[in-house]
């Protein structure tokens, strides 16, 4: 197939891209950028020179929608986002509308890439403005009159081989908020409420491969890509902070957010506890989904250390 792809330079959709080549398909992306000349310099920071785009396309989704000489297309699959838990501006839908309009002008199916914590199985609020613009995003695709197909991956963490994640994003923010605070405590210990409950996390690989997969099969429909089976969050920060040596800098406490911010904090634990509170929605309770395309995944130690060692060996603080 012909695919058009927006995101590339992102996580997932670096990922899919590889996916894609792997399985013959001819990928040709969309990409913010002053010309054609700066797009490849962009791709080639990112894929080196064993990748070669014959074809590219220029163009902002923000703003407008792309004007495209050839009708050969077989499909778009649009990855791009903008992920912002406030002042987001409607941006995800702004760009849904354009890319929407691309498909319809070549009467092909648009396979568009959300997230799992759109999900509600009552009539609670959404979270923050981002949930609210990717929903909304969402409404556009389902309401067209040609073939689409809706992910929502949760999460999305370092390759499952090789930890290779190019944005570090999520996990790694959250991780690199508890080392500054212990770098910053001058040997104190940092105090953090407990987190009680799971964190889902995914490879982007195993997220990437099953959207094309699923491509492939012609899916229609809205399908999710979450781990059946999340690690604990505390699991998670403390085994990543043990293999990083800091372990024992850093004390969970059985207390909750709001009794916690009224403690005698020390500005390393405010620094923190500030930066992670809009985080904290997504890292504490028991996140439940619809059935996943994803039946198994492992998120053990040794994938801890993948992803870290991926991290560290790019300078990532």
């Amino acid at each position: 197939m012909k695919i058009i792809l927006t995101g590339i330079t992102g996580n997932l959709g670096s990922e899919i891209f590889y996916s894609l080549r792997r399985s013959g398909h001819e990928i040709v992306p969309i990409i913010r950028a002053e010309n054609k000349e700066d797009a490849l310099k962009r791709l080639g920071l990112i894929f080196g020179n064993d990748e070669t785009f014959p074809e590219v396309i220029i163009s902002d989704l923000e703003h407008q929608s792309p004007a495209i000489p050839s009708m050969l297309f077989d499909c778009i699959i649009h990855c791009a986002g903008i992920v912002r838990f406030k002042n987001v501006q409607n941006r995800n839908v702004e760009m849904v509308k354009n890319i929407s309009k691309l498909a319809i002008e070549l009467n092909i199916p648009l396979y568009h890439v959300s997230t799992a914590f759109v999900w509600r199985s009552d009539d609670s609020e959404f979270r923050n403005d981002y949930e609210k613009d990717k929903i909304g995003a969402e409404k556009i695709v389902t309401e067209l009159k040609i073939p689409w197909a809706i992910f929502r991956p949760s999460i999305l963490t370092g390759n499952s081989t090789t930890g290779r994640i190019l944005q570090f994003t999520g996990y790694h923010m959250v991780l690199k908020a508890f080392i500054k605070a212990v770098e910053n405590g001058g040997g104190s210990i940092i105090r953090f409420p407990r987190f009680v409950g799971e964190t889902n996390i995914l490879p982007v690989d195993i997220a990437a491969n099953a959207i094309v997969n699923c491509i492939e099969d012609n899916a229609r429909g809205i399908y999710f890509l979450t781990n059946p089976v999340p690690p604990s969050s505390e699991w998670l920060v403390m085994t990543s902070l043990k293999y990083l040596g800091l372990d024992k800098k850093v004390s969970f406490i059985d207390c909750s957010f709001d009794e916690y911010e009224k403690i005698n904090l020390t500005e390393p634990e405010k620094e923190l506890f500030n930066f992670l509170k809009n985080f904290a929605l997504y890292w504490t309770g028991t996140h439940t989904f619809p059935d996943s395309q994803i039946k198994s995944t492992s998120i053990d130690e040794e994938y801890i250390k993948k992803i870290i060692n991926y991290a560290e060996s790019k300078n990532w603080m």
